[in-house]
C-alpha cells in the first residue's frame, strides 16, 4: 500500500459532520451550539439597547430638548425633522443587525437539529435491532404456510415501513417541525406495539399447540393402559 503514495485525511474535516461523529463528540457539540445560540440571543438585546438609546453626540445643545420630549411636542419643525430622521436611521440599523443575528440563529439552530438527530439515531437504530427481533421471529411461528419466503417478505415489509417513517421524521426534524428526540425514535413507538402483539400470538399459538399435545399424550396413555388390561 505504501506505493500509492496514500495519504490520511485530516480528521478536523470532518469535524462539522454529524454522522462521522460518536456519542461523547456530538453531546459536546450540542453544548457548544446551545451556548453559542445563547450568545447570540445576549448581542441582539445588547444590539437592541444600543439602538434605543440616544448617541451621546445628539444630547447636547438643542438637540438634548429633541430626546428629552416627545417629538411630536417639539415646536421648532427642524429639530423634529432631524429627531426623525436619526430615529429612522438608528431604527433601520437596528434592522439589519437583527436580521443578521436572526439569520445567525437560525443556522446555528439548525446545527443543533443535526447534531441532536445523529446523537438520536446512534440510540434508536440500536434498539430497532429489538424491535425487529420481535416482528421476525414470532412471524416465523405463526404463518404456517409459505414457507420461509412469506415471513421473510413481510419482515421487509415492516423493515420498509420503519425506513420511509424514519426518512420523513429526520426531514421534518431537520427542518425544526419536529423534535429530533421524537423523530428518531418515532418507528420504534409504532413497530413495538406490533412486535409485542406478535409475541402475543405466537405464545398464543404455542400454548394452543402444547394443550393438543397434552390431549394426545393422555389419549395414548388411556389406550396404552386399555391394551396393557388385555
Amino acid at each position: 500500500m505504501s506505493g500509492f503514495d496514500l495519504v490520511r485525511t485530516s480528521a478536523n474535516k470532518f469535524a462539522g459532520i454529524g454522522k462521522m461523529r460518536n456519542l461523547t463528540q456530538l453531546s459536546s457539540d450540542i453544548d457548544s451550539v446551545e451556548h453559542e445560540i445563547e450568545r447570540t440571543a445576549v448581542q441582539a438585546g445588547q444590539a437592541i439597547n444600543d439602538h434605543v438609546k440616544p448617541s451621546l453626540s445628539y444630547r447636547s445643545g438643542e438637540y438634548a430638548e429633541a430626546y428629552s420630549k416627545s417629538v411630536l411636542r417639539l415646536e421648532k419643525e427642524p429639530l423634529k425633522w432631524s429627531a426623525v430622521k436619526a430615529a429612522v436611521v438608528r431604527v433601520r440599523d437596528a434592522k439589519v443587525r437583527l436580521q443578521r443575528m436572526n439569520t445567525r440563529r437560525q443556522q446555528l439552530e439548525r446545527k443543533k437539529a443535526e447534531f441532536e438527530i445523529h446523537y438520536h439515531k446512534i440510540w434508536a437504530h440500536s434498539a430497532a435491532c429489538l424491535v425487529m427481533i420481535l416482528i421476525g421471529a414470532p412471524l416465523g411461528a405463526i404463518i404456517k404456510k409459505g414457507g420461509l419466503g412469506l415471513p421473510v417478505l413481510i419482515s421487509i415489509a415492516f423493515f420498509i415501513i420503519s425506513y420511509v417513517i424514519n426518512m420523513q421524521c429526520e426531514k421534518y426534524a431537520k427542518q425544526n417541525l419536529l423534535d429530533p428526540f421524537l423523530a428518531m425514535w418515532m418507528s420504534n413507538v409504532v413497530l413495538l406495539p406490533v412486535g409485542l402483539f406478535l409475541m402475543w400470538w405466537a405464545q398464543e399459538e404455542a400454548n394452543f399447540f402444547y394443550r393438543n399435545i397434552n390431549i394426545v399424550g393422555n389419549k395414548i396413555k388411556l389406550l396404552t393402559s386399555a391394551v396393557a388390561r388385555f
